[in-house]
């Protein structure tokens, strides 16, 4: 099943457990709206999809739906090519960012080799994580899906050369992959 927009606006428990587990706040169809501080050029429009707790907001393709994120530290690149992969990222993932944090600059055995760290993290802080994904899953009528990290380094790497973002002062976004490495964290080192 692909999900649309308008059903992911008008599924209240989705939406409500999206905020609470992803850090998703799911835009209504009267903000959509780019933000005005986003210059973006690319061969489709975009709509606003929604935001999340450090000021990030997420972009939605309106003909080809894939999601572009913008950070708020000077960050931005597609994340999904379909709105149906970028929840089953959230779902699967919720740490996503991590997993391009530690990407050794856009590795992707390094963001293969941090996620057993992530989701052990994830596991502590949450313990019933893997019923709320299931419930997610089911609110949304997607599959549980499989090979998010690799498409979301697919996303990352061959999808977002064709979206060009730019901020209000003319400087170019930064790539989504950091340099960070497992090693850089020495309490992932000594595991």
């Amino acid at each position: 099943m692909t999900i649309t927009i308008k059903q992911l606006q008008q599924n209240l428990p989705a939406i409500d457990l999206l905020a609470d587990y992803a850090d998703l706040g799911i835009y209504p169809e009267e903000k959509q709206q780019l933000p005005s501080w986003l210059d973006l050029s690319a061969a489709e429009d975009f709509i606003a999809l929604g935001r999340e707790g450090s000021d990030g907001v997420f972009l939605l393709g309106v003909t080809s739906g894939q999601v572009v994120y913008v950070s708020s530290e000077g960050r931005a690149g597609c994340i999904a090519a379909s709105l149906d992969d970028f929840l089953q990222l959230l779902i699967a993932h919720p740490y996503w960012q991590d997993l391009l944090k530690f990407s050794a600059a856009g590795n992707l055995l390094e963001m293969q080799r941090v996620a057993p760290y992530l989701e052990e993290s994830l596991q502590e802080d949450e313990p019933d994580i893997d019923d709320i994904r299931e419930e997610l899953l089911a609110f949304l009528g997607l599959a549980e899906g499989e090979a998010h990290i690799a498409r979301l380094h697919q996303a990352v790497t061959a999808l977002s050369g064709k979206v060009a973002i730019k901020a209000e002062d003319g400087s170019q976004y930064q790539s989504l992959f950091n340099r960070f490495t497992v090693d850089d964290n020495p309490m992932w080192r000594a595991g």
